[in-house]
C-alpha cells in the first residue's frame, strides 16, 4: 500500500488522476474468485454472487485499503460482461436470495456508489450491461429499461459502441473509454 501511495503521488505530480479499478460482477475470476471461488455465482464461470454478505466484505475491505493509500478522486468497479460465460454442468438458479438478477445488480451497484459517494469518490463503470445496443438485453435481463433507478452521478464508461446519447440523454456523464476494434 505504501508503493501504491507513492505511485499515486507520482501520477499526480504529473497532472494524471490514479483512478483504481476492479472487476466486480463479471470478469471476478481474474482476482477474487481465484482466491474465493465459493463466492462464484452457480451456473456462470466468471460472475461473483454479489448477494454472499462475505462478497461485500472482501471487496469494500480491498477498495477502502485502496482509497487510503491513493485518495483517488474516481474508482472504477468495471462492470462489464455479467453472466457472459457459463460454467459447464451446472443450471444457475433463476433468483438469488429471492432476487432477479436484474435487481441484484441494480441493488449492488447503488451500495457500492454509496460507498463510494461517503468517501468522496466518484464512480466511474463501463455502460454495457446496461446498453439495449450492447449485453444490456443480455440473458432476457433487459437492464437497459431500470437504467433509470441508477443514480445519476454515477460516470458511466462507453467502451464499445460509440452511441452516448441513450445515457446522455438520461443525465449521466458518460466518458469515452475505446478499445479493441472500434479505436
Amino acid at each position: 500500500l505504501d508503493d501504491i501511495a507513492k505511485l499515486a503521488q507520482f501520477c499526480r505530480d504529473r497532472f494524471i488522476e490514479p483512478c483504481p479499478q476492479w472487476a466486480t460482477g463479471g470478469h471476478t475470476d481474474h482476482w477474487l474468485l481465484d482466491v474465493h471461488p465459493e463466492l462464484r455465482e452457480k451456473g456462470w464461470r466468471n460472475t461473483a454472487d454479489v448477494t454472499k454478505p462475505e462478497h461485500d466484505l472482501i471487496l469494500f475491505d480491498c477498495m477502502q485499503d485502496m482509497i487510503d493509500a491513493m485518495a483517488p478522486k474516481f474508482l472504477s468497479p468495471k462492470g462489464d460482461e455479467w453472466w457472459h460465460r457459463k460454467m459447464p454442468g451446472e443450471t444457475p438458479e433463476p433468483l438469488l436470495n429471492g432476487k432477479t438478477r436484474a435487481q441484484v445488480y441494480l441493488d449492488f451497484y447503488s451500495k457500492l456508489n454509496t460507498f463510494l459517494r461517503e468517501r468522496d469518490v466518484k464512480m466511474v463503470m463501463f455502460h454495457d450491461m446496461l446498453n439495449p445496443h450492447h449485453n444490456g438485453k443480455r440473458e432476457g435481463l433487459e437492464l437497459y429499461k431500470y437504467v433509470d433507478v441508477l443514480p445519476k452521478d454515477i460516470i458511466l464508461m462507453e467502451w464499445s459502441d460509440r452511441q452516448p446519447k441513450f445515457f446522455l440523454d438520461k443525465g449521466f456523464t458518460v466518458w469515452a473509454v475505446q478499445t479493441g476494434a472500434n479505436i
